[in-house]
């Protein structure tokens, strides 16, 4: 079907979305669509990716955040993985916003998101708490980071965009939650 990578990043999960979908979606911020990445030795750049996949007769599209906020796509699945964690409530919010409009009625938004990481939490101490979470410099940048141990903020936030809970597949490494569309 129709499928989105709502963080797509670095598209770690590119291979086994495009070979799963008739049309993939890649979405992020405009800033991580047109960085370098380099994967092997290999430089790329998300779209280079999807123009190399669109000359070979595939449907890949990319979608900055802002664009896929205000489409309406009729999706039938979207997955956001890792991604939730690393990033400010509000942004948070906005993300499963645009999900949820951009699914169609059957439709189903998958999100995985790591938590009770001990290299990470380590890192979180009262001194560089920041809203919701924390933020420690890492590989060079300032990193946000939000640790969720109890996943309700996200159900609620879910909700409040119009989703319900298909499935809970949350485990003590990572929250996993299938939500449908209304």
């Amino acid at each position: 079907g129709r499928v989105a990578d709502l963080g797509c990043g670095k598209l770690r999960h590119y291979d086994i979305m495009r070979s799963h979908s008739a049309e993939l979606y890649l979405v992020d911020t405009e800033e991580q669509l047109s960085a370098i990445h380099s994967d092997s030795g290999t430089e790329y750049c998300v779209y280079q990716v999807a123009a190399k996949a669109r000359k070979h007769g595939k449907k890949v599209h990319v979608f900055t955040e802002n664009e896929f906020a205000s489409t309406k796509l009729n999706l039938d699945l979207i997955v956001c993985v890792a991604v939730l964690d690393v990033v400010l409530a509000r942004t948070r919010s906005q993300i499963i916003k645009s999900a949820a409009r951009n699914l169609n009625r059957s439709g189903f938004l998958v999100l995985i998101v790591p938590r009770n990481d001990t290299t990470i939490l380590d890192r979180c101490t009262p001194e560089n708490s920041y809203q919701d979470g924390h933020v420690f410099f890492h590989h060079g940048v300032h990193t946000f980071y939000r640790n969720f141990r109890d996943h309700s903020p996200i159900v609620k936030a879910a909700k409040s965009a119009g989703l319900t809970v298909a499935k809970d597949l949350s485990r003590y490494r990572q929250v996993c939650l299938i939500f449908g569309a209304t």
